[in-house]
């Protein structure tokens, strides 16, 4: 039979992750005092205007304290980091110990993933208009570490057996958007686009996140079928 805390971190515990994420973001984004980096009058946040970074600020743009929204931001942070930690080392447990033909690209992939994950909690923990410069190396590195991995995994799980093709279509999917963002915007490709920046960048950052949302939601439903089908 499946082990049971292995159907929990495959399944239930990145549903736990992602609501908790999005339930803590929209508490720091409600209590966000506002201000843009181009207008710090602006009341409330922008989705337009607003980074999520600036969620994250120890005091807005209008120099207004923003602990509040800061806290609630770091909480989000701690609760995707930590729940997919755990999703992707109970993957690698779980695939590891019951499929043959397993390659380096799973164990590498999920080193990245997990890897990636202390990157995304530095991001919280370290605020723009305070660390700037830690703040652009952590959330650069996390993209970046989340496009090797899933460039690791999209290819293992094609191979791995015909039960886990569709897994490797979500892991596609976030290889195919991380890869994107990071051209558009760590790049500068989006430069060629757009003659200003700011919004296009701000809009992409809320695309990314929704991207990483679906290809893990979608590789979370092929693993919740995959174990009702599987026995050690």
């Amino acid at each position: 039979m499946i082990r049971e805390n292995s159907k929990f971190m495959m399944t239930k515990l990145p549903l736990i992750g992602m609501a908790s994420f999005l339930l803590f973001l929209f508490l720091s984004i409600s209590s966000y005092p506002g201000g843009t980096i181009k207008n710090s009058a602006h009341v409330g946040y922008s989705y337009s205007e607003n980074y999520l970074s600036d969620l994250g600020r120890t005091k807005t743009p209008a120099g207004a304290d923003n602990t509040q929204s800061m806290l609630l931001f770091i909480a989000a942070l701690a609760a995707i980091s930590f729940s997919m930690a755990g999703f992707f080392y109970g993957n690698y447990s779980f695939f590891n110990r019951s499929f043959p033909k397993k390659g380096k690209g799973l164990t590498i992939g999920s080193f990245l993933f997990i890897l990636s994950f202390a990157f995304l909690l530095g991001v919280g923990l370290t605020p723009a208009n305070t660390m700037l410069t830690p703040h652009i190396f952590f959330a650069k590195w996390y993209f970046r570490i989340i496009f090797i991995a899933a460039l690791c995994y999209t290819p293992a799980f094609y191979k791995l057996s015909k039960q886990t093709f569709f897994h490797a279509v979500g892991y596609g999917i976030i290889a195919l958007s991380t890869g994107s963002y990071i051209l558009f915007s760590d790049l500068k490709l989006g430069r060629h686009l757009f003659a200003d920046m700011y919004v296009p960048d701000v809009i992409s950052q809320k695309l990314i996140v929704v991207s990483l949302i679906l290809g893990t939601g979608l590789v979370g439903f092929f693993n919740s079928r995959l174990l009702k089908n599987h026995r050690d």
